[in-house]
């Protein structure tokens, strides 16, 4: 039987997925939040404590601060293994197959 969720007709498989899939969107749509506001706070630490003459510059400080890994790095790693994870959520997708695996095929 195919999902429909206009009328109710989805098994658990496809509810768990939904809901998986939920977690990981508003993941990708908090991290780059806080990942911003961490980012934001080092460099600004950096700054203020930044009381050598003639150290080592705000750049230099901030980069070994984040231990080389800068704002626009993290963002894509980040983002990249978080898009990842939708399509390896079960091994299903929306348009595929939402039948719950452990219900024998129709017809068997």
């Amino acid at each position: 039987m195919p999902c429909d969720e206009g009328i109710g007709r989805i098994t658990r498989a496809f509810d768990e997925w939904q809901l998986a899939e939920s977690d990981v969107l508003n993941f990708t749509r908090l991290g780059p939040r806080v990942l911003k506001q961490f980012y934001d706070r080092t460099w600004e630490d950096r700054a203020t404590t930044r009381a050598i003459p003639n150290g080592p510059g705000l750049p230099d400080l901030f980069h070994d601060a984040v231990e080389d890994l800068w704002p626009d790095d993290f963002e894509w790693m980040f983002l990249g293994g978080a898009l990842k994870d939708p399509g390896r959520l079960r091994g299903r997708s929306r348009e595929g197959d939402c039948r719950d695996p452990e219900l024998p095929e129709p017809g068997s």
